[in-house]
């Protein structure tokens, strides 16, 4: 996406491309330090979420 930028804000494009990707990786670290005293459906749980777009 950053080559249909415009080239004067492709910098800051690609910094928040960036940033959002390690904001999404810490949210989804501390939701998956929430849920895993779940136990065994922990994984169960994800997948369903994750997969169960009826």
């Amino acid at each position: 996406m950053s080559e249909l930028s415009p080239s004067r804000s492709r910098g800051r494009y690609l910094t928040g491309s960036v940033a959002m990707y390690w904001v999404g990786v810490a949210i989804s670290g501390i939701v998956t330090l929430f849920l895993l005293p779940i136990g065994n459906y922990f994984w169960r749980c994800i997948f369903n979420w994750v997969y169960a777009k009826n």
